[in-house]
């Protein structure tokens, strides 16, 4: 091991990943005090009811949609999309295949799955419960073999199990149902009249027998086929009788997920449904519906076909603003039924005194209200949607996670004794601090949605471990990765270039795609990954800014012979603030360690290798991670020290801060890192 490898292992953090306050969660205590209310406004669980439809409450998935239909004549008044819907999804001249094109996180699949199960026509009020609704889920599957595997499997099983949970009369594999498989067997043929004649059965204890011992070696394919075919023709059946023994009048069909699988799986998908949407098929589906991001529809439609004659629905993304008021109306409509008062524990070891343990509504009404009018915080509210990244889903577990942090709520009490006009004092800073925090005492590096960008390696011989996640990120915003998706090599290759080894570049990457910076996907045999660019901005932006620097600085592993110490302190506890910037002043140090660390290993290398290193620096605007993050620290510092809110920090405090080794040193560094090596090294 070498001197500047050995110095890994001596690194610690003030909160570690086995440490008791990662292991249970604390909401702050008006979240527990309304729990209901909470998961009124941001339940991710956004299906309306079975049956129930109101055109006008839907605002997540139709009328408040931001809509792309110029391929459609849009109908006139009012509820125009739910028109052209009730045409693509229910009219007898409808096209059977309906491709639903969007960017990620929009709702594609939601949409479909809550048309379907939610919305018919008046017409058709007591057939919305009569589909036979079968979704498959083909995400990265890597092989045709496998997905004839899971696409015939999945069917097998949701034909079988609708049919036994449905209707105790109605079993495809029981032993009445041999009808399905007239259509291989001709029963009255002399060969089975005389096979029946020679065992002595009867012609229902004959059928029975061939019947299983076909199951016993039948694949789930040619099961599927028969089943279809069996169903379609009961369906299509003129005797009234016959269709009422089926719980079902549709066999509807959605491909989910087909476009994270390689291209000759999405064409070998296609041809597989396609055979059964030419008029000349026995089987009768209603529609299959394909949701495609629009880069794959193009691909499909370019290269996958013949097509089955088809229909388009370009979808744009719901209006997250009226989402938020919707859901913060219905919070505070349960807090004013609710009533009455609640006393609140203490239970977190970072509780103080300072939260109040008796929780009236007014008070609770009023805090949801503050959090949600945050909208004036245009910096906050642009990071919540990049980071979303088109999803309600997760912009509404963004808010969650936001509105149960303790520390929000010792944010809003704070500013209710300052004698100053509400909604001026809950600041960017406090309620970044509540997403970082969300329902733990600090941040979790696996169950925060934000990423620790500074830890996003455990390993601890990983050389310059707190800048691998940085780097990565930074090399996947470089604007020539995002003219196309990059492969799984080229990423590799600039990760290698700065000096890690790929065994733990390829743990960062894993830790990063769990927190949705990448998707990675399988295109002509080789690993490629869709670069989300909202998300991997709005980290980049978050890992600059002095709130992100406080908290990681505590749950990240420092060398301990480092100047200065590391403290466990909460955003809002005035009495710890030195403590607190301390502890940022020391993880800072580790940065620029780290750094140089780096810069001198590359000094040391060959001088081609330290041109290729220059070149990818400088191609990527690599920034020198001390030097930015330290001017970012050192303005929020100057801030709060002309303003009034810190009285109890001292003139010499401030001065000992302000003179700090740190922000010395970042002045008059470079702010590239390319420049940094050619000043210090080159």
């Amino acid at each position: 091991m070498t001197e500047t490898a050995s110095t890994y292992l001596t690194r610690i953090s003030r909160v570690s990943l086995a440490s008791d306050m990662l292991s249970s969660t604390h909401f702050n205590h008006i979240t527990r005090r309304f729990q209901r209310a909470k998961d009124a406004a941001f339940s991710t669980t956004i299906f309306p009811q079975v049956g129930s439809f109101d055109p006008g409450s839907q605002e997540l998935y139709v009328s408040e949609r931001k809509w792309i239909a110029e391929d459609h004549e849009k109908p006139d008044g009012p509820y125009i999309y739910e028109k052209l819907l009730h045409r693509l999804f229910w009219k007898v001249d409808r096209k059977r295949t309906v491709f639903v094109v969007g960017e990620i996180g929009v709702g594609k699949s939601t949409l479909v799955d809550f048309y379907l199960r939610s919305y018919c026509p008046s017409q058709k009020a007591k057939e919305w419960k009569e589909k036979l609704i079968v979704s498959v889920d083909l995400r990265n599957v890597p092989t045709i073999k496998e997905f004839d595997e899971q696409f015939y499997s999945q069917l097998r099983i949701a034909i079988v199990n609708r049919l036994k949970i449905k209707s105790s009369e109605f079993d495809i594999t029981s032993d009445d149902a041999y009808a399905m498989w007239d259509i291989r067997f001709d029963w009255n043929s002399d060969h089975h009249r005389k096979q029946q004649a020679t065992c002595a059965k009867s012609i229902m204890e004959y059928r029975g027998g061939l019947v299983n011992m076909t199951l016993a070696t039948m694949n789930d394919k040619i099961w599927v086929q028969y089943a279809l075919d069996y169903l379609s023709i009961m369906l299509s059946s003129d005797d009234p009788e016959q269709r009422a023994r089926l719980p079902f009048s549709f066999l509807v069909l959605t491909l989910d997920n087909l476009d994270q699988s390689p291209l000759d799986v999405q064409s070998h998908a296609i041809a597989s449904v396609r055979k059964w949407l030419v008029p000349q098929s026995r089987v009768k589906l209603w529609q299959v519906y394909i949701p495609l991001r629009p880069a794959t529809f193009h691909v499909i439609a370019d290269k996958c076909g013949p097509l089955p004659e088809f229909e388009v629905i370009h979808l744009g993304a719901p209006s997250l603003t009226k989402i938020l008021e919707t859901r913060a109306n219905k919070a505070r409509f349960v807090i004013c039924e609710d009533g009455g008062t609640a006393k609140s524990e203490l239970m977190s070891e970072l509780d103080a005194p300072d939260l109040s343990k008796e929780l009236a509504n007014s008070k609770c009404e009023m805090f949801l209200a503050e959090v949600l009018s945050s909208t004036t915080k245009p910096f906050f509210i642009k990071l919540l949607n990049k980071l979303a990244a088109g999803s309600v889903r997760r912009l509404l577990w963004l808010w969650e996670v936001t509105l149960s942090s303790q520390s929000l709520q010792r944010s809003f009490e704070k500013t209710q004794f300052m004698g100053l006009p509400r909604l001026q004092y809950l600041h960017t800073y406090d309620l970044c601090d509540a997403l970082l925090t969300g329902f733990y005492s600090v941040h979790h590096r696996i169950e925060s949605p934000i990423a620790n960008l500074f830890f996003a390696q455990k390993e601890e011989d990983c050389p310059y471990r707190s800048l691998l996640g940085v780097h990565i990120a930074h090399f996947a915003a470089a604007a020539d990765f995002l003219e196309e998706d990059m492969t799984e090599n080229q990423l590799l290759s600039q990760i290698r270039v700065f000096g890690y080894p790929s065994r733990h570049a390829n743990v960062a990457l894993q830790y990063l795609e769990q927190k949705k910076l990448f998707t990675p996907y399988i295109e002509g045999g080789e690993r490629m990954f869709d670069v989300n660019q909202q998300i991997v901005e709005a980290h980049l932006e978050l890992t600059q800014s002095p709130v992100y620097l406080d908290n990681m600085a505590m749950v990240t592993p420092i060398e301990k012979d480092l100047p200065g110490k590391i403290c466990l302190t909460t955003s809002t506890n005035n009495k710890k603030f030195v403590a607190r910037v301390e502890s940022t002043l020391k993880f800072l140090r580790q940065l620029d360690k780290d750094e140089g660390d780096l810069l001198r290993a590359v000094s040391k290398r060959e001088p081609n290798e330290v041109e290729e290193f220059l070149r990818v620096a400088s191609d990527t605007h690599m920034p020198s991670c001390f030097r930015v993050c330290s001017d970012e620290f050192k303005a929020r510092i100057q801030q709060l020290e002309e303003g009034p809110y810190l009285p109890n920090v001292t003139k010499a405090e401030w001065s000992q801060i302000s003179k700090t080794d740190v922000f010395q040193k970042a002045a008059r560094m470079p702010k590239l890192l390319a420049e940094r090596f050619r000043d210090e090294l080159y």
